[in-house]
């Protein structure tokens, strides 16, 4: 039986991420649920 312990990853950013999340937090920035999920998995294109 796996636990979330066992499952639990660790996130690392880039620093080209970094900024893109942090542009988006700063401008207060809408975006949608599929940018959402690139950005996660790392094909964010905004």
């Amino acid at each position: 039986m796996s636990t979330a312990k066992e499952s639990k990853q660790e996130l690392y950013l880039t620093p080209e991420e970094e900024e893109v999340f942090w542009n988006i937090i700063q401008n207060d920035d809408k975006i949608s649920s599929d940018e959402v999920k690139g950005l996660l998995i790392g094909e964010f294109n905004l």
